[in-house]
Protein backbone atom coordinates (compact mmCIF):
# COMPACT_ATOMS: atom_id res chain seq x y z
CA UNK A 1 0.00 0.00 0.00
CA UNK A 2 1.26 3.50 -1.04
CA UNK A 3 2.26 6.21 1.73
CA UNK A 4 -0.55 8.28 -0.31
CA UNK A 5 -3.27 5.76 0.00
CA UNK A 6 -2.60 4.69 3.62
CA UNK A 7 -3.50 8.26 4.30
CA UNK A 8 -6.57 8.45 2.63
CA UNK A 9 -7.65 5.44 4.61
CA UNK A 10 -6.80 6.73 7.94
CA UNK A 11 -8.62 9.80 7.03
CA UNK A 12 -11.54 8.06 6.00
CA UNK A 13 -10.93 5.72 9.50
CA UNK A 14 -11.00 8.74 11.30
CA UNK A 15 -13.98 10.94 9.46
CA UNK A 16 -16.26 7.54 10.05
CA UNK A 17 -15.03 7.82 13.98
CA UNK A 18 -15.73 11.03 14.62
CA UNK A 19 -18.81 11.63 12.62
CA UNK A 20 -20.98 10.01 14.83
CA UNK A 21 -20.07 11.76 18.00
CA UNK A 22 -20.30 15.06 15.46
CA UNK A 23 -23.53 14.59 14.40
CA UNK A 24 -26.06 12.86 16.63
CA UNK A 25 -26.29 16.51 18.29
CA UNK A 26 -29.55 18.18 18.76
CA UNK A 27 -29.82 21.77 19.54
CA UNK A 28 -33.00 21.72 22.31
CA UNK A 29 -33.89 24.98 21.54
CA UNK A 30 -36.87 26.72 23.45
CA UNK A 31 -38.66 28.54 21.43
CA UNK A 32 -40.60 31.87 22.75
CA UNK A 33 -44.31 31.20 24.40
CA UNK A 34 -46.90 31.59 21.98
CA UNK A 35 -49.95 33.16 24.45
CA UNK A 36 -53.28 31.68 24.26
CA UNK A 37 -56.60 33.64 25.76
CA UNK A 38 -55.96 33.98 29.05
CA UNK A 39 -52.73 33.03 29.42
CA UNK A 40 -51.90 36.70 30.38
CA UNK A 41 -55.24 38.72 32.71
CA UNK A 42 -54.95 42.30 33.58
CA UNK A 43 -54.97 42.78 37.75
CA UNK A 44 -55.25 46.48 37.78
CA UNK A 45 -55.96 49.69 35.89
CA UNK A 46 -55.24 53.61 37.12
CA UNK A 47 -56.24 56.03 34.71
CA UNK A 48 -55.29 58.48 37.46
CA UNK A 49 -51.87 57.82 37.77
CA UNK A 50 -51.10 55.69 34.55
CA UNK A 51 -50.03 52.80 36.36
CA UNK A 52 -51.54 49.15 35.68
CA UNK A 53 -50.72 45.38 36.35
CA UNK A 54 -51.34 42.00 35.05
CA UNK A 55 -50.62 38.27 35.73
CA UNK A 56 -49.01 35.25 33.63
CA UNK A 57 -50.59 32.07 34.54
CA UNK A 58 -48.80 30.28 32.00
CA UNK A 59 -44.71 29.54 32.82
CA UNK A 60 -43.20 31.78 30.21
CA UNK A 61 -39.66 31.04 28.35
CA UNK A 62 -36.54 33.58 27.52
CA UNK A 63 -37.00 35.29 24.35
CA UNK A 64 -40.70 35.76 24.12
CA UNK A 65 -42.07 38.80 23.16
CA UNK A 66 -45.61 40.19 23.70
CA UNK A 67 -47.25 43.84 23.60
CA UNK A 68 -49.56 45.85 25.59
CA UNK A 69 -51.23 48.97 23.93
CA UNK A 70 -53.96 51.42 25.06
CA UNK A 71 -54.90 51.59 21.37
CA UNK A 72 -58.29 50.96 20.82
CA UNK A 73 -59.74 48.33 18.94
CA UNK A 74 -61.76 49.45 15.78
CA UNK A 75 -63.50 45.84 14.81
CA UNK A 76 -60.56 44.82 12.29
CA UNK A 77 -57.41 46.63 13.96
CA UNK A 78 -56.18 48.99 16.15
CA UNK A 79 -56.42 52.75 15.86
CA UNK A 80 -52.69 54.28 16.03
CA UNK A 81 -52.77 57.54 18.04
CA UNK A 82 -51.59 56.48 21.60
CA UNK A 83 -48.90 54.41 22.99
CA UNK A 84 -47.81 50.76 23.14
CA UNK A 85 -44.93 49.05 24.65
CA UNK A 86 -42.92 45.63 23.69
CA UNK A 87 -42.05 43.30 26.58
CA UNK A 88 -38.74 41.25 25.72
CA UNK A 89 -38.70 38.50 28.53
CA UNK A 90 -34.92 38.13 29.05
CA UNK A 91 -35.22 35.15 31.63
CA UNK A 92 -38.21 32.31 32.17
CA UNK A 93 -41.47 33.62 34.11
CA UNK A 94 -43.03 31.39 36.18
CA UNK A 95 -47.25 30.89 36.11
CA UNK A 96 -48.39 33.21 38.95
CA UNK A 97 -45.73 36.01 38.88
CA UNK A 98 -47.59 39.09 38.46
CA UNK A 99 -45.69 42.71 36.67
CA UNK A 100 -47.05 45.71 37.72
CA UNK A 101 -46.24 48.85 35.57
CA UNK A 102 -45.60 52.17 35.78
CA UNK A 103 -46.13 53.89 32.42
CA UNK A 104 -44.56 57.56 33.11
CA UNK A 105 -41.30 56.35 33.52
CA UNK A 106 -41.75 52.97 31.50
CA UNK A 107 -40.27 50.93 34.21
CA UNK A 108 -41.94 47.67 36.26
CA UNK A 109 -41.68 45.73 39.33
CA UNK A 110 -42.73 41.85 39.75
CA UNK A 111 -43.84 40.11 43.17
CA UNK A 112 -41.25 37.91 42.60
CA UNK A 113 -39.14 40.77 42.78
CA UNK A 114 -37.07 39.52 40.00
CA UNK A 115 -36.36 41.61 36.95
CA UNK A 116 -37.09 39.06 33.56
CA UNK A 117 -38.40 41.80 30.98
CA UNK A 118 -37.05 44.68 28.76
CA UNK A 119 -39.51 47.61 28.02
CA UNK A 120 -39.26 49.41 25.25
CA UNK A 121 -42.06 52.63 23.39
CA UNK A 122 -42.74 51.24 19.83
CA UNK A 123 -46.32 53.06 19.35
CA UNK A 124 -47.12 56.59 18.33
CA UNK A 125 -46.72 58.21 21.36
CA UNK A 126 -44.27 57.16 24.26
CA UNK A 127 -45.91 56.31 27.52
CA UNK A 128 -44.53 59.43 29.25
CA UNK A 129 -46.00 61.97 27.21
CA UNK A 130 -49.35 61.20 29.45
CA UNK A 131 -50.73 59.20 26.39
CA UNK A 132 -51.35 55.57 27.99
CA UNK A 133 -54.21 55.71 30.12
CA UNK A 134 -55.06 59.55 30.90
CA UNK A 135 -56.02 60.54 27.21
CA UNK A 136 -58.86 59.16 24.55
CA UNK A 137 -59.87 55.37 25.09
CA UNK A 138 -59.10 53.99 28.61
CA UNK A 139 -58.55 50.36 27.53
CA UNK A 140 -55.56 47.98 28.00
CA UNK A 141 -54.75 45.03 25.24
CA UNK A 142 -52.22 42.55 25.38
CA UNK A 143 -51.00 40.52 22.19
CA UNK A 144 -48.07 38.99 20.26
CA UNK A 145 -47.32 39.62 16.55
CA UNK A 146 -50.54 39.23 14.39
CA UNK A 147 -51.80 41.21 15.79
CA UNK A 148 -53.28 38.24 17.88
CA UNK A 149 -54.76 39.42 20.62
CA UNK A 150 -54.73 37.69 24.18
CA UNK A 151 -56.11 39.81 26.54
CA UNK A 152 -58.15 43.10 26.76
CA UNK A 153 -59.67 45.53 30.07
CA UNK A 154 -61.85 48.21 29.43
CA UNK A 155 -62.92 51.11 31.84
CA UNK A 156 -64.89 52.44 29.41
CA UNK A 157 -69.08 53.35 29.54
CA UNK A 158 -69.59 51.06 27.12
CA UNK A 159 -73.08 49.59 26.76
CA UNK A 160 -75.51 51.15 29.13
CA UNK A 161 -77.74 49.19 31.67
CA UNK A 162 -75.09 46.53 30.79
CA UNK A 163 -72.98 46.22 34.21
CA UNK A 164 -69.39 44.64 33.83
CA UNK A 165 -69.72 45.20 30.22
CA UNK A 166 -67.78 48.56 29.12
CA UNK A 167 -67.32 47.26 25.78
CA UNK A 168 -68.77 49.51 22.81
CA UNK A 169 -71.25 47.49 20.59
CA UNK A 170 -69.66 48.87 17.30
CA UNK A 171 -66.47 50.68 16.14
CA UNK A 172 -66.36 54.46 18.05
CA UNK A 173 -66.53 57.21 15.70
CA UNK A 174 -63.53 58.65 17.25
CA UNK A 175 -60.34 56.68 18.96
CA UNK A 176 -61.73 57.37 22.89
CA UNK A 177 -63.52 53.91 22.87
CA UNK A 178 -62.88 50.07 21.97
CA UNK A 179 -64.87 47.13 20.39
CA UNK A 180 -64.18 43.58 22.18
CA UNK A 181 -62.24 42.01 19.00
CA UNK A 182 -64.02 39.07 16.76
CA UNK A 183 -64.05 35.80 18.14
CA UNK A 184 -63.89 37.30 21.80
CA UNK A 185 -66.53 37.31 24.64
CA UNK A 186 -66.55 40.07 27.40
CA UNK A 187 -66.35 38.48 30.80
CA UNK A 188 -64.33 35.23 29.52
CA UNK A 189 -60.59 33.89 29.13
CA UNK A 190 -58.91 37.17 29.62
CA UNK A 191 -61.19 39.96 28.70
CA UNK A 192 -63.45 41.99 30.88
CA UNK A 193 -64.87 45.65 30.97
CA UNK A 194 -65.02 47.44 33.50
CA UNK A 195 -68.17 49.35 34.48
CA UNK A 196 -69.25 48.25 38.02
CA UNK A 197 -73.12 49.02 37.61
CA UNK A 198 -73.81 50.00 33.77
CA UNK A 199 -75.57 53.41 34.57
CA UNK A 200 -73.08 55.84 35.78
CA UNK A 201 -69.90 56.62 33.84
CA UNK A 202 -66.95 55.35 34.03
CA UNK A 203 -64.78 54.61 36.86
CA UNK A 204 -60.90 55.70 36.41
CA UNK A 205 -59.26 53.00 38.77
CA UNK A 206 -59.82 49.78 39.72
CA UNK A 207 -57.96 46.77 40.88
CA UNK A 208 -58.48 42.98 41.33
CA UNK A 209 -59.46 42.62 44.79
CA UNK A 210 -56.71 41.15 47.46
CA UNK A 211 -59.33 39.14 49.18
CA UNK A 212 -60.89 37.43 46.09
CA UNK A 213 -59.39 34.53 44.69
CA UNK A 214 -55.23 33.89 44.54
CA UNK A 215 -54.88 29.98 44.63
CA UNK A 216 -56.48 27.32 41.89
CA UNK A 217 -55.81 26.76 38.44
CA UNK A 218 -55.48 28.25 35.25
CA UNK A 219 -59.62 28.15 34.44
CA UNK A 220 -60.78 29.15 38.54
CA UNK A 221 -58.43 31.72 38.58
CA UNK A 222 -59.51 33.14 35.05
CA UNK A 223 -63.28 32.74 36.33
CA UNK A 224 -62.89 35.06 39.35
CA UNK A 225 -60.56 37.51 37.04
CA UNK A 226 -63.28 38.11 34.80
CA UNK A 227 -66.07 38.49 37.56
CA UNK A 228 -66.13 42.48 37.75
CA UNK A 229 -67.96 41.85 41.79
CA UNK A 230 -64.33 40.78 42.53
CA UNK A 231 -63.00 43.56 41.35
CA UNK A 232 -63.29 47.73 43.78
CA UNK A 233 -63.74 50.51 41.68
CA UNK A 234 -62.65 54.06 43.28
CA UNK A 235 -62.61 57.05 40.64
CA UNK A 236 -60.53 59.33 42.65
CA UNK A 237 -57.62 57.69 44.16
CA UNK A 238 -55.04 55.01 42.36
CA UNK A 239 -54.71 51.66 43.75
CA UNK A 240 -51.10 50.37 44.63
CA UNK A 241 -49.89 47.76 43.74
CA UNK A 242 -51.46 44.83 45.45
CA UNK A 243 -49.28 42.57 47.83
CA UNK A 244 -50.93 39.24 47.56
CA UNK A 245 -49.24 36.66 45.90
CA UNK A 246 -50.54 34.02 42.97
CA UNK A 247 -50.29 30.72 42.86
CA UNK A 248 -51.75 28.73 39.66
CA UNK A 249 -51.99 25.31 40.26
CA UNK A 250 -52.11 22.16 37.89
CA UNK A 251 -49.54 23.76 35.41
CA UNK A 252 -47.99 21.75 32.50
CA UNK A 253 -44.25 21.32 32.10
CA UNK A 254 -43.39 23.35 28.33
CA UNK A 255 -42.80 20.96 25.63
CA UNK A 256 -39.12 20.44 24.62
CA UNK A 257 -37.99 19.08 21.58
CA UNK A 258 -34.76 16.53 20.66
CA UNK A 259 -33.39 13.91 17.66
CA UNK A 260 -33.57 10.59 19.88
CA UNK A 261 -32.38 8.99 16.42
CA UNK A 262 -30.50 9.21 12.96
CA UNK A 263 -29.27 7.81 10.22
CA UNK A 264 -26.62 9.30 8.16
CA UNK A 265 -27.22 8.62 3.94
CA UNK A 266 -24.45 5.42 3.21
CA UNK A 267 -23.33 6.93 0.07
CA UNK A 268 -22.31 10.20 -1.19
CA UNK A 269 -25.20 11.63 -3.24
CA UNK A 270 -27.55 8.98 -1.77
CA UNK A 271 -31.35 9.66 -0.36
CA UNK A 272 -31.38 7.61 2.74
CA UNK A 273 -31.04 9.15 5.89
CA UNK A 274 -33.47 9.60 8.42
CA UNK A 275 -34.07 11.66 11.91
CA UNK A 276 -36.51 10.91 14.58
CA UNK A 277 -37.70 13.42 16.86
CA UNK A 278 -39.15 13.10 20.40
CA UNK A 279 -41.34 15.60 22.34
CA UNK A 280 -41.33 15.49 26.25
CA UNK A 281 -43.09 17.05 29.28
CA UNK A 282 -46.01 19.81 27.39
CA UNK A 283 -49.99 18.86 26.51
CA UNK A 284 -50.04 15.68 24.76
CA UNK A 285 -51.33 15.80 20.15
CA UNK A 286 -48.26 16.92 19.07
CA UNK A 287 -47.41 18.18 15.81
CA UNK A 288 -44.33 17.66 14.14
CA UNK A 289 -43.11 20.12 11.04
CA UNK A 290 -39.59 19.89 9.50
CA UNK A 291 -37.77 22.28 7.83
CA UNK A 292 -34.30 22.15 5.82
CA UNK A 293 -34.21 25.86 4.70
CA UNK A 294 -34.67 26.74 1.44
CA UNK A 295 -34.76 22.87 0.12
CA UNK A 296 -38.42 22.28 0.62
CA UNK A 297 -38.15 18.15 -0.72
CA UNK A 298 -37.82 15.64 1.61
CA UNK A 299 -39.52 17.45 4.05
CA UNK A 300 -43.20 16.75 4.22
CA UNK A 301 -43.43 14.21 6.90
CA UNK A 302 -45.84 15.60 9.59
CA UNK A 303 -44.96 12.73 12.03
CA UNK A 304 -42.04 12.18 14.26
CA UNK A 305 -40.10 10.42 11.71
CA UNK A 306 -38.82 11.62 8.56
CA UNK A 307 -37.14 9.81 5.74
CA UNK A 308 -35.46 9.67 2.67
CA UNK A 309 -33.07 12.09 3.49
CA UNK A 310 -30.12 13.95 1.71
CA UNK A 311 -27.24 15.29 3.20
CA UNK A 312 -27.76 18.60 4.95
CA UNK A 313 -29.04 20.27 8.19
CA UNK A 314 -32.65 19.46 9.60
CA UNK A 315 -34.76 21.48 11.93
CA UNK A 316 -37.89 20.36 13.58
CA UNK A 317 -41.05 22.06 15.16
CA UNK A 318 -42.87 20.31 17.91
CA UNK A 319 -46.42 22.48 18.68
CA UNK A 320 -47.86 20.48 21.35
CA UNK A 321 -52.04 21.07 21.83
CA UNK A 322 -51.61 24.11 24.11
CA UNK A 323 -50.20 25.59 21.01
CA UNK A 324 -46.44 26.16 22.49
CA UNK A 325 -43.36 25.04 20.48
CA UNK A 326 -39.69 23.75 20.44
CA UNK A 327 -37.44 22.90 17.99
CA UNK A 328 -34.63 20.83 17.94
CA UNK A 329 -32.06 20.48 14.74
CA UNK A 330 -29.27 17.71 13.35
CA UNK A 331 -27.44 17.52 10.48
CA UNK A 332 -27.30 14.31 8.00
CA UNK A 333 -23.77 13.63 6.76
CA UNK A 334 -22.47 11.71 3.77
CA UNK A 335 -19.54 10.02 3.01
CA UNK A 336 -16.94 11.87 1.05
CA UNK A 337 -16.75 10.90 -2.61
CA UNK A 338 -14.18 9.41 -3.75
CA UNK A 339 -11.94 10.31 -6.50
CA UNK A 340 -9.41 7.47 -8.72
CA UNK A 341 -6.38 8.35 -10.62
CA UNK A 342 -4.17 6.38 -12.47
CA UNK A 343 -0.44 6.79 -13.03
CA UNK A 344 1.05 5.00 -16.33
CA UNK A 345 4.72 3.91 -16.19
CA UNK A 346 6.37 3.44 -19.47
CA UNK A 347 7.93 -0.02 -20.65
CA UNK A 348 11.56 -0.25 -21.08
CA UNK A 349 12.62 -1.23 -24.64
CA UNK A 350 15.45 -3.39 -23.49
CA UNK A 351 16.72 -5.35 -20.31
CA UNK A 352 18.68 -2.75 -19.03
CA UNK A 353 17.72 -0.10 -20.91
CA UNK A 354 17.28 3.45 -18.86
CA UNK A 355 15.07 5.41 -21.46
CA UNK A 356 11.71 4.67 -19.54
Amino acid sequence: MSISTKHLYKTRVLYYLLIPLLTLFSANLYAQTTFTDGDIAFTRYNSDDETFSFVFLVDVTATTEFFITDEGWNGTGFYSNESTIKFVVNSAISAGDECHVTCGTLSYTMTSATSPLTLSSVGTFHPNTGNMLGTFGDNLFAYQSGPTVIAGINGDNGISGSSGNAWFTSAASSTNGSVIPTGKSNASDGFIGLFPNGLNSEVDNARYKSGSLHTGDKAALLAELMDYTKWEFDNGTPYSASSTVFTVTGLVTPVSASITAQTNVSCSGGLNGSLTATATDGSANFDYAWSNGSITSNTASTTNTISSLSATTYTVTITDDDGNTATASATITQPTALVSSASVTSALDCNGDTDA
